[in-house]
């Protein structure tokens, strides 16, 4: 998450899907919850979420998605990098 943290500009957007989805729900790297704070949009995959039975435990900030919009932010925001 680290890595991924220092890579992100600042009209990026994160998107957590598949095991990503934990990050959601647990305290954020202080570097992640400041750039949130500051207008950062965070978008967590929901069929991800109900998978894992986090629906729950996401934390505030944190957008919801369903796959269609997921898609539609795919497309918007290019180049996508992956990390895994």
């Amino acid at each position: 998450m680290q890595s991924c943290c220092d890579a992100l500009a600042s009209d990026d957007i994160l998107l957590l899907i598949e095991d990503g989805v934990y990050n959601a729900t647990s305290p954020l790297h202080a570097d992640l919850q400041a750039r949130i704070e500051s207008g950062l949009k965070v978008y967590v995959r929901a069929l991800d979420v109900v998978a894992r039975g986090l629906e729950t435990s996401i934390l505030p900030g944190m957008i919801l998605v369903a796959d269609s919009e997921w898609l539609e932010l795919c497309i918007q925001h290019q180049p996508l990098v992956s990390w895994y």
